[in-house]
């Protein structure tokens, strides 16, 4: 008899129990790492405040290597920065949105109850005036916090997975599209130019000095190279993020794809892949920032 219970129990966890719980790590993956992104945001903002130190310096406003420190703390340069500040805000807020729906999903595959967060509530009201999200894109951001405040308000324990993978697979693609967008195109487009700011800075430093203080010269030589090396560290990183993004998109989709049966194996592995690669990269994010 006991035997015969242990063959039953095999049989439920090969058919159903495990391949369920590669929804519930997926999700929980996706929403650890989109819930990285304001360290990578912050990013956006500290790129500008660094450009616009390295523009002053150049033009001779602060004393070169000797003043770094003050020029990138200077409230006005902050001041230069307001766009970028509003696009780090953006890419924080969309982030949010992801990251509270995708903990509001994982939760309910693991047949958990869904932690209220307040804070999603006005996650749609901080986009409302934002010039540069169109109407799809708030509306997106806007479906997947209200579903993550109303699974939680309403205490859902057993709603069906495959009805919410439904509703808001258009919400996910349209915000991971939006990220993308935020952090892969303008991100990239402020490092690029605040690798020009350092590298124009470093060669004036260079044409005024080297040839008067040559043992100088290697010192600034080698704050050069120790700058490009940290821009390049933080490309890296960037990359490592849009490729996540990526991942948690196809995976949405992959639920998507099989939301009639969530329990099919090749789902589960195919889940289990992405969860891994989440949870890789989003460590390296912890660890980047």
């Amino acid at each position: 008899m006991r035997d015969g219970a242990w063959v039953i129990a095999a049989m439920v966890i090969a058919s159903g129990c495990v391949r369920t719980g590669a929804v519930g790590r997926y999700a929980k993956a996706a929403g650890e790492t989109a819930a990285e992104l304001p360290a990578l945001a912050e990013e956006m903002r500290a790129s500008c405040v660094r450009l616009e130190g390295y523009r002053e310096a150049r033009k001779g406003a602060v004393d070169g290597e000797r003043g770094a420190g003050a020029w990138f703390a200077r409230s006005d340069l902050e001041g230069r920065c307001t766009e970028r500040a509003k696009a780090a805000k953006r890419a924080v807020v969309v982030g949010r949105a992801l990251a509270s729906y995708f903990a509001a999903l994982g939760a309910l595959a693991d047949d958990k109850v869904v932690k209220y967060d307040a804070s999603v509530d006005d996650l749609a009201d901080a986009l409302e005036e934002d010039a540069r999200l169109d109407g799809d894109r708030v509306r997106a951001v806007s479906g997947l916090a209200s579903f993550a405040a109303s699974v939680a308000t309403d205490g859902y324990r057993h709603l069906k997975l495959s009805r919410v993978i439904e509703e808001q697979n258009g919400n996910v693609s349209t915000a991971v599209d939006a990220l993308v967008e935020i952090v892969g195109t303008d991100y990239a487009s402020f490092l690029e130019l605040e690798t020009t700011g350092m590298e124009s800075f470093y060669r004036s430093v260079l044409a005024e000095g080297a040839a008067r203080e040559p043992l100088a010269a290697i010192l600034v030589l080698d704050a050069r190279d120790g700058k490009a090396a940290a821009l390049e560290e933080k490309r890296a990183v960037l990359g490592k993020y849009v490729k996540a993004l990526g991942t948690m998109k196809s995976g949405h989709r992959r639920l998507y794809a099989s939301r009639r049966d969530l329990n099919a194996a090749v789902l589960a592995r195919e889940l289990a892949e992405d969860a891994t690669q989440l949870e890789k990269l989003a460590t390296a994010l912890r660890e980047a920032f």
